[in-house]
C-alpha cells in the first residue's frame, strides 16, 4: 500500500487495519520513497551499544550504523524501531502483548514525524479546521476541549470541516506555512487528504471563564515543544527549533481558556470576527 501526505510517499502495509482503514483517502500509484514495514515477534532483545534512554519508557542503541528505539514496559522490551538508512523503517511488535493495533498505529506516526522532520516539517498534537479559507489549530492535551470546540464551529459554519482531528502536519514552503490532513485522526477518524494555509494556532486550557488571550515568545516555544511529536534522534533537532522560532515569527499564535462548549465557540467567534475582520 502505497500513500501520500503532502508530498510524502510511503510504501507500508500494515498488520492490522483497525486503525488504518481512512488510508484510503491518502493512497497513490506514485512511487514509494519512504518504506515501512511490521512484524510481530515473540521476543525483542537490545541489539548494538546503549546510546541514551529518550525517556523512562524509551531507549536509543546504534548497531552497524542502524538506529534502534526500544520501548520498555516493566523492564522488557515491548517494541522496537529499526533505521536502517534514510528511507526504510521496520517497527517490531512482541506478539504477547495486548492492542497491539494500537501500538503499530502510535509507532508508525512516531516513524512518520522522523520522516518529515528533516524536511522543515511538523507534526502538532491538534484538531485542524478549515474555517473561512484559513486553516486554524486548535493545540493541547488530550481531553482539554478541542474537537468539541472544533465541532461546533464546524456545526454553525457552512464549508467549514476538519482538516485533521488529532495529528496534522504542518509545513514551511515559499515563506508560507501550510496544515495538511494526515492518517492519523484521533478516535473518529475525523481527517481528509488536503490542506490549507494556516492563520493561527490557539491553544487550548480548561479555566473558569472562556477568553482567548496572547502568548509571550517563551510560553509559545514552551507550547510548542510540548505538543509537537519529537524526534527520537538528534539528527534534525536544529531544522525542528529553527521551524518552531519560525512558526512564532509568521503565525499568530494565542492562549484560550475554555469554561464550556457554547461559552467557548462565542468567544471563538466574537474574537475571530474582529481578528481577521478584513478577510470577511
Amino acid at each position: 500500500m502505497n500513500f501520500k501526505i503532502h508530498h510524502y510517499v510511503i510504501c507500508f502495509k500494515p498488520i492490522f487495519n483497525t486503525y488504518f482503514h481512512q488510508l484510503k483517502a491518502f493512497q497513490t500509484e506514485d512511487d514509494p520513497v519512504f518504506f515501512i514495514s511490521s512484524k510481530l515477534v515473540k521476543e525483542i532483545k537490545p541489539q548494538g551499544q546503549f546510546i541514551k534512554r529518550i525517556s523512562i519508557k524509551e531507549v536509543m542503541y546504534k548497531h552497524n550504523n542502524e538506529i534502534y528505539l526500544y520501548g520498555i514496559q516493566d523492564e522488557d522490551i515491548i517494541y522496537a524501531i529499526k533505521k536502517f538508512d534514510a528511507s526504510h523503517y521496520e517497527m517490531s511488535i512482541r506478539e504477547s502483548l495486548e492492542h497491539k493495533d494500537e501500538i503499530e498505529y502510535v509507532l508508525s506516526l512516531r516513524i512518520f514525524s522522523h520522516i518529515v522532520s528533516s524536511n522543515y516539517h511538523l507534526i502538532l498534537h491538534a484538531s485542524a479546521i478549515n474555517f473561512q479559507q484559513q486553516g486554524i489549530l486548535f493545540a493541547g492535551s488530550s481531553k482539554v476541549g478541542k474537537t468539541t470546540l472544533a465541532k461546533r464551529i464546524i456545526t454553525h459554519h457552512k464549508d467549514t470541516f476538519f482538516i485533521n482531528d488529532d495529528k496534522p502536519l504542518i509545513t514551511y514552503q515559499e515563506d508560507t506555512f501550510y496544515v495538511h490532513g494526515t492518517p492519523w485522526a484521533g478516535e473518529e477518524r475525523l481527517c481528509q487528504n488536503t490542506f490549507s494555509k494556516l492563520s493561527s494556532i490557539i491553544f487550548i486550557e480548561q479555566g473558569l471563564h472562556s477568553e482567548i488571550k496572547e502568548m509571550t515568545n517563551y510560553d509559545k516555544v514552551i507550547y510548542l515543544i510540548e505538543h509537537s511529536y519529537h524526534l527520537f534522534t538528534e539528527t534534525y533537532i536544529d531544522a525542528y527549533l529553527k521551524m518552531i522560532n519560525q512558526l512564532i515569527d509568521q503565525v499568530p499564535i494565542y492562549k484560550m481558556i475554555v469554561s464550556n462548549d457554547h461559552q467557548a465557540y462565542e468567544v471563538f467567534y466574537q474574537w475571530y470576527n474582529k481578528k481577521y475582520a478584513n478577510m470577511q
